[in-house]
């Protein structure tokens, strides 16, 4: 119980500017919030809309520098 109440303030607390890594592996950046889904850029010009459930881990801004 507590990992999904982790989960839950984590999944609250995505903005745009974010770089996040899914449960999928998927790498990317956040460009876009929205109430379910959120628009990941994973290279220059490439974006995906994905669920924001599928978010399992926010990087520190910079991680991600191919970005």
């Amino acid at each position: 119980m507590k990992q999904a109440k982790q989960h839950k303030q984590l999944v609250a607390s995505l903005a745009k500017g974010d770089e996040i890594a899914t449960n999928g592996g998927l790498l990317g950046k956040i460009k876009e919030v929205g109430d379910n889904f959120i628009v990941v850029e994973v290279s220059k010009e490439t974006e995906v809309k994905i669920q924001k459930q599928a978010v399992s881990i926010v990087y520190p801004k910079g991680t991600l520098k191919t970005l």
